[in-house]
């Protein structure tokens, strides 16, 4: 049996939508090489404050500016590994 039909869901709209974090999502774009040399030099000199480097990484967020650091971090990090094979 299949599930029954209820008329109000015809007309019910989600209260929650999802659709304009992915926008701002794909507004932002990938990182550039010049972004990424700002991030490593604000690092350098702020350690890990992230709201800090995140207030000089323009239209970046703090968690972005984490998130994108460790991916920096982790693949230097294998590079380094791979070059010692």
């Amino acid at each position: 049996m299949g599930r029954k039909f209820n008329p109000l869901e015809y007309f019910y709209q989600p209260k929650i939508s999802t659709q304009p974090f992915f926008y701002f999502i794909l507004l932002q774009g990938g990182w550039s090489s010049e972004e990424d040399t700002l991030l490593c030099e604000a690092h350098n000199k702020f350690r890990n404050r992230w709201n800090v480097i995140g207030k000089v990484v323009p239209g970046r967020t703090d968690n972005a500016v984490k998130n994108r650091f460790s991916v920096i971090r982790r693949r230097r990090a294998h590079h380094e590994i791979v070059l010692l094979m």
